[in-house]
């Protein structure tokens, strides 16, 4: 047989790729996905010549009935590159690949799975299915969990908060964020050492970590000492009930560590929507922006002291503050909404707020029970 000269390999891969149908035989399901709504658009492989049913999931695929905490696709639009993963579907191993592609001006993800079962990439002989199920769920997890708390880390905050914010608009549910941060974190390592630090961290991530019921609730590490809560279906009431629940039990907790009682304390601010349209980054700074502070500043004679002691006190909310500082003023329910420039009922909502908090059952009571505040 005659050798080829380099010259003669010259050819394009285009070429190479179009011919052997290299995509088709290397993948053996090839899908393009709605990464927000967790949507199938197309299937590409196996052949089909429609675009399939619009309640085809993506994640049904993997038989689990959930979103996958470690999704790729969602990943691989964010930061714009191919990810992969091992995955399984009953008693199969898959290779999944998640590719960016932008087609019409659009960025879209295309999966592309393919069985890898008996080839070798991960060893399953012997093994039993749950034990192969256990070994790929830990290796997933670990991609979405904050190595020190064991809660989940900033990067599922962005993976997965767009999807609850768009299931709470088409479901017509309301879903509040929480923003939690420590306040003294610096002074206990000061004080105390860091390894009471690390602590702290560890044993509020397993505090707040409780107060996520439903399956679909989750908490994650913001950054180093800051947190978020995304809960479901919680009005403005409710939610409030559960900071003030939360801020209790820090009240009463005492973080023991090696014989040495340590106090923290908090900020707790909180944003809820229903049928909104907001990104997690809005979502985030609007629950950030309302936070108040578990501990009461001691009794000061400046004025703007006093204010803050009873908004800790009470723990409204920045809106509240703001509507209470205008009634203490004597203005009338048109005058605040003219000022706030919101509508009399939204007036009426957060009055009636204050006074639950407050504990009075008017708002010549609040003026009268607060003269000086």
């Amino acid at each position: 047989m005659e050798d080829l000269s380099f010259m003669d390999y010259d050819i394009s891969l285009d070429k190479i790729f179009i011919g052997m149908n290299f995509i088709e035989r290397l993948y053996d399901f090839i899908r393009i996905v709605d990464v927000l709504q967790k949507k199938v658009n197309y299937v590409l492989k196996p052949k089909i010549d429609k675009i399939i049913d619009k309640d085809q999931i993506c994640y049904n695929f993997w038989g689990r009935g959930a979103v996958c905490e470690n999704c790729i696709s969602v990943r691989a639009y964010n930061q714009n590159r191919t990810i992969f993963k091992i995955e399984y579907a009953d008693n199969y191993v898959y290779l999944v690949t998640a590719v960016p592609v932008v087609f019409n001006k659009n960025k879209i993800v295309v999966e592309l799975l393919r069985d890898i079962t008996n080839e070798g990439i991960i060893d399953v002989q012997g093994k039993e299915i749950g034990e192969i199920h256990k070994l790929i769920n830990r290796n997933n997890l670990l991609i979405v969990r904050d190595a020190f708390t064991r809660i989940y880390n900033e990067q599922f905050i962005y993976e997965k908060l767009p999807y609850d914010i768009l299931k709470s608009r088409e479901e017509n549910k309301s879903l509040t964020l929480l923003f939690l941060s420590i306040n003294n974190f610096k002074a206990i390592n000061d004080v105390y050492g860091y390894k009471a630090g690390d602590y702290v961290i560890r044993e509020f991530s397993r505090l707040i970590r409780y107060y996520c019921h439903k399956s679909n609730d989750w908490v994650a590490r913001f950054s180093g000492v800051e947190f978020v809560m995304v809960i479901f279906d919680l009005n403005e009431e409710q939610t409030y009930r559960m900071c003030k629940r939360i801020n209790d039990k820090i009240n009463e907790l005492k973080f023991s560590f090696e014989g040495r009682n340590i106090k923290i304390e908090i900020s707790i601010g909180y944003h809820v929507i229903k049928g909104e349209r907001i990104t997690p980054d809005e979502f985030i700074k609007k629950a950030s922006k309302m936070l108040y502070s578990t501990n009461t500043p001691e009794k000061d004679s400046n004025l703007e002291r006093t204010y803050e002691g009873l908004f800790h006190k009470f723990l409204l909310t920045e809106r509240e503050r703001e509507v209470s500082l205008l009634l203490l003023e004597g203005l009338s329910n048109n005058e605040i909404s003219q000022k706030l420039f919101v509508s009399i009922s939204t007036v009426k909502k957060h009055i009636t707020n204050i006074l639950d908090k407050v504990k009075v059952k008017s708002r010549s009571e609040f003026i009268a029970k607060y003269p000086n505040f």
